[in-house]
């Protein structure tokens, strides 16, 4: 009983953490308006998850023992399917998030040649404001 408290515990607080992520990620990207869809998702999520738990659960408690056993071998299997899955779409797709990143610093550092391109003319004229007002006595 204990274990499965400590398990769910850290399960929920993984989740909890990307879900942060997700969150602090919309945030930087300035699409805070998607942080209602994300909360919706979770809920969704909790609700889904309690209901195929007590489904589970029930169907767990009607059955024979070995049956049970048959039915705790079936969910490992596919919990380490889901696993493997998981994996081998982050090998093939690690390329694709070096992309997004470089195509986003590419966007932003072109943006922010632009814009100091045009604001030059105006930090030049104030450079020149201020190189007269300095006294030549300072050096700088």
């Amino acid at each position: 009983m204990l274990d499965s408290l400590f398990l769910s515990f850290r399960e929920g607080l993984e989740a909890a953490l990307i879900i942060g992520i997700i969150l602090a990620t919309l945030s930087q990207l300035n699409r805070k308006h998607l942080a209602k869809v994300v909360g919706f998702g979770t809920i969704a999520g909790i609700i889904g998850s309690l209901i195929l738990g007590w489904g589970l659960f029930t169907f767990a408690q009607s059955i024979s023992h070995e049956a049970e056993e048959i039915m705790e071998a079936v969910m490992r299997i596919v919990a380490a399917g889901l696993i493997a899955y998981f994996i081998l779409w982050l090998h093939r797709n690690q390329q694709v998030a070096g992309k997004i990143k470089g195509q986003t610093e590419n966007r932003s550092s072109a943006a922010t040649r632009s814009a100091f391109m045009e604001e030059m003319p105006r930090i030049e004229t104030a450079a020149s404001i201020v190189g007269t007002a300095i006294p030549k006595s300072i050096p700088f």
